[in-house]
């Protein structure tokens, strides 16, 4: 029965450090978009001056339904920053519990989304099996906080 239950907290372990992972990522994305339509816009309004406005295809709606799109995707990108800062916290504090190599190897997995074999390497390990093994265990003192 308790390795049913220390099983359950390893995989509720294991959900919570890839979530936070995926909202890294997600956050990175809604950076790049957000640049990328800044760009846009910003090379629009250099090519628009008050005299071409008037004659050219491009109107001024479209310009406006991209500040409007790049507003949505600003708050968006915020209220998710919110809500995975308060969860970086609280896992950044676990994980900083912990004392080397378990801290290094989730820290470099799961906060800096790193290889296996990168992970390896930094530590100055042979073998990816042992880094494997350091994980297993890092999950389950993980899960255990």
């Amino acid at each position: 029965m308790e390795n049913i239950v220390n099983r359950e907290k390893i995989e509720e372990a294991k959900k919570e450090l890839r979530e936070y992972r995926e909202n890294i990522k997600y956050i990175r994305e809604k950076n790049e978009d957000s640049e990328e339509l800044r760009e846009i816009l910003a090379s629009t309004t250099t090519r628009l001056s008050p005299t071409k406005t008037s004659n050219s295809s491009m109107s001024t709606d479209k310009f406006s339904d991209g500040l409007d799109r790049l507003d949505r995707i600003e708050k968006d990108k915020n209220e998710k920053l919110v809500e995975l800062l308060t969860k970086k916290w609280v896992i950044d504090e676990k994980i900083d519990k912990m004392k080397y190599p378990y801290r290094d190897v989730l820290f470099m997995r799961y906060a800096r989304g790193k290889s296996w074999r990168e992970i390896t390497s930094t530590l100055g390990y042979e073998s990816d099996k042992y880094i494997f093994k350091i994980h297993g265990k890092a999950l389950a003192m993980y899960a255990e906080l």
